[in-house]
């Protein structure tokens, strides 16, 4: 697996908790900081998050190896 879209899953996993509500910019005149629950994730989102976090890993733990090396 790729560990670089290993890690991506893994980071918009961790970041679909909380949403920006629709135009909550800065610029709109209130909403900012603002944030929305998303929905319950599905099996599948739990998969593919946890199997990103493994990669994540498992590409850290490799990486570490060729520092000590």
């Amino acid at each position: 697996a790729d560990p670089e879209a290993a890690r991506r899953a893994a980071i918009e996993a961790r970041a679909a908790g909380a949403l920006p509500l629709p135009g909550g910019g800065p610029d709109s005149g209130g909403g900012a900081g603002e944030l929305v629950r998303s929905t319950q994730p599905s099996g599948d989102d739990i998969r593919a998050a946890r199997a990103g976090a493994i990669a994540a890993y498992r590409a850290g733990a490799r990486a570490a190896a060729r520092v000590q090396e």
